[in-house]
């Protein structure tokens, strides 16, 4: 299940659109002090997905990039951030696309909020799951093409209301020249 109409996914690809590389990297978060071994780059600020008042779900997806500051090994995750009504989806699990084909992954964060103030549940849901440093790199060989073909992927939910959604491969593309531009500067390999 998605929350995209037809006309909100429309104007979603014009936004994907307009998304360069260059673009992105200028507005990667980067978290990084002494008292860290480990520096997170993310996406966050990229390409907010707002809603609607009347949408099942809201949802803010980005990447992060989670580089060890001694070894410059890097975890990459896509982090979602998701807000609905209704009963609790408990998401397990992803399903993406991965070189032609669908490869699944567990979450390695699952965090779940409750508010019922007015006998209607709001849930919000932080999740993450790790993706393929190869992964990425393929979509920045796609973050130029028109028309955009976004990177889709799966949240699998234990009440079987599933999220998918998707990701511009621009925002991929930004990221990768972040993280190297960190390890450049930082002398990492």
């Amino acid at each position: 299940m998605t929350g995209w109409s037809d006309k909100q996914q429309a104007k979603r690809l014009e936004q994907f659109a307009r998304l360069t590389p260059g673009d992105v990297a200028k507005l990667v978060t980067t978290a990084d002090d002494d008292l860290e071994s480990v520096a997170t780059l993310t996406t966050d600020r990229v390409f907010k997905s707002p809603g609607g008042f009347s949408d099942r779900m809201r949802a803010d997806n980005f990447l992060r990039a989670l580089i060890d500051k001694k070894s410059g090994r890097t975890i990459f995750q896509l982090y979602a951030q998701l807000l609905y009504t209704g009963e609790p989806r408990r998401f397990t699990g992803a399903n993406f696309q991965l070189a032609g084909t669908i490869a699944s992954g567990p979450l390695t964060i699952s965090n779940e909020m409750v508010d019922c103030p007015y006998g209607v549940c709001m849930h919000e849901e932080h999740i993450a799951f790790e993706i393929p440093e190869a992964l990425l790199r393929e979509l920045a060989t796609r973050a130029n093409e028109r028309p955009v073909r976004p990177w889709r992927f799966r949240l699998k939910a234990q009440n079987s209301e599933d999220w998918t959604d998707d990701m511009a491969p621009a925002e991929a593309a930004g990221l990768l020249v972040a993280v190297d531009r960190y390890r450049r500067e930082h002398g990492l390999p």
